[in-house]
């Protein structure tokens, strides 16, 4: 009867509804008697009587040969996760209360496999999404020697993350073991153009001091690569898009959707946010007369930081 109170319960199956039947039966079919019976001997009765049409009958799927097991058979029209997990919670609560503690319970089903795949799946990107942004915001941090270029780096890479969650809630597409990769993969890919980006900033700063002429003459330089590769990945992406299975079309349009809001983050956020706003802008600059991260690979140690160390 608890079972039937939850929301999307449809109907609940049991040995006890057998054994209501069959009393309901023995007594000319009348509902009143539409319950169990008075005695446990009566149910034994009723129990072997329904045995005896064999092995093959429908109380196989409900207790075990040794009749020391059962099986409490419950439908429900629910589909979310979320609520799947609430429901899953209620019944071990009331069964906690309610059931006998040397009986053990046990919750089986499709359901609940399902319900703790999407739960792993989305504590598994929570953890990877903070994990990399974490290790990108230190490494951006730490090759610009200043917070703010991290932080510079870390919002054209993060926002195509959230407009591709925003379109999987959008456009109804729930989260499986195929679109759970997508914002990993993507994440991987677009901050490869930031870093290029970040880098002709850097070093046209070193021989311009404006701003707008330094964003110009590095999307001269890099822009048209940018692009190129950006549609490259997302032809590559869009051709899964026409697989037969859902899974992969979905992993495919999602990669693609991320790749080209990244691209259009790089052509048009990251511009504006260094020409705009002055922290960007300042730190970017004090950066150039710091620490130029190709001085490393020419090997020139006078262009080494302080402290940096000798030249390998």
């Amino acid at each position: 009867d608890f079972i039937k109170t939850l929301p999307g319960e449809l109907k609940s199956e049991s040995p006890v509804e057998f054994i209501k039947e069959m009393n309901q039966a023995f007594n000319e079919e009348n509902s009143a008697f539409y319950k169990l019976p008075d005695t446990r001997a009566i149910i034994a009765q009723y129990w072997e009587t329904y045995n005896m049409g064999g092995r093959d009958n429908a109380l196989d799927d409900f207790v075990d040969y040794n009749h020391r097991t059962a099986r409490i058979r419950a439908r429900t029209s629910e589909k979310s996760s979320a609520d799947l997990a609430v429901t899953f919670e209620k019944i071990r609560e009331w069964c906690k209360v309610n059931v006998d503690p040397d009986l053990k319970v046990r919750i089986t089903s499709h359901s609940l496999i399902q319900t703790n795949m999407v739960n792993t799946l989305v504590n598994g990107q929570i953890a990877s999404l903070l994990l990399s942004t974490i290790l990108i915001y230190l490494t951006f941090a730490w090759l610009h020697r200043s917070w703010m270029i991290g932080i510079l780096g870390l919002i054209p890479n993060i926002l195509p993350l959230f407009v591709g969650a925003s379109l999987m809630g959008f456009t109804g597409i729930t989260l499986n073991a195929g679109t759970a990769m997508t914002t990993s993969i993507a994440f991987g890919l677009v901050v490869d153009d930031t870093i290029h980006l970040l880098h002709h900033y850097r070093d046209q700063l070193r021989e311009d001091k404006d701003i707008r002429s330094v964003v110009e003459k590095s999307f001269h330089v890099v822009g048209m690569a940018i692009i190129l590769s950006a549609v490259v990945l997302l032809a590559g992406f869009s051709i899964i898009i026409l697989g037969r299975s859902l899974l992969t079309s979905y992993f495919g349009m999602l990669c693609a959707a991320n790749i080209g809001i990244a691209l259009l983050c790089d052509l048009f956020i990251t511009p504006f946010l260094v020409i705009h706003v002055r922290p960007f802008r300042e730190a970017l600059s004090r950066e150039m007369s710091a620490f130029r991260l190709s001085d490393l690979w020419r090997r020139r140690p006078e262009a080494w930081p302080a402290g940096a160390g000798t030249k390998p």
